[in-house]
């Protein structure tokens, strides 16, 4: 379980000047000032995971996880009138099988699985923040992704792996 929150101002146009005789630069001489004060971009997010594992004998483990994760992001540019609401949500499912096995007197570490991600992007645009339940563009977007893979590891020596795998 985890959880996140960032808010920043967004200053704008910092002016710098590299003629010397005008000696102008905003980064050194206002490092606080701003072109666009009312600027900003806030981002809240959380995400939970969750899994299972079952052993089948001493060597073979199954896993399975799953997981939610969601972003709503905010921004204003005054300039642009131009205010931004985002949700992104995405499930994940990935389930995994892990296999220890000997091999011509060497040691093997196989691993098979699925990853499956499932995703939703909301994101509404208005021209401030009074008028977001009446925008004035709405895009929205579905992705999914499914991958099976496989990897073993192999140790050749007491410093030395030999690591191969596919992914489809």
């Amino acid at each position: 379980i985890g959880a996140d929150n960032q808010e920043l101002g967004l200053p704008g146009v910092r002016r710098v000047d590299p003629d010397p005789t005008t000696g102008k630069n905003e980064l050194v001489d206002d490092r606080r000032g701003a072109t666009t004060p009312n600027d900003y971009a806030n981002q809240t997010g959380y995400y939970i995971t969750t899994g299972l594992t079952q052993y089948l004998g001493h060597d073979v483990e199954l896993i399975f996880d799953v997981g939610l994760r969601n972003k709503y992001q905010e921004s204003f540019y005054e300039v642009y009138n131009d205010y931004i609401e985002t949700l992104l949500s995405t499930l994940s499912i990935t389930p995994r099988a892990r296999l220890p096995y000997q091999l011509f007197g060497l040691s093997n570490d196989g691993i098979i699985g699925v990853d499956y991600y499932h995703s939703n992007y909301d994101s509404d645009r208005a021209l401030n923040p009074s008028t977001i339940h009446t925008p004035y563009r709405r895009l929205s977007a579905t992705q999914q992704s499914t991958a099976i893979y496989t990897q073993n590891t192999t140790q050749l020596g007491e410093a030395t792996q030999l690591l191969l795998g596919l992914r489809i």
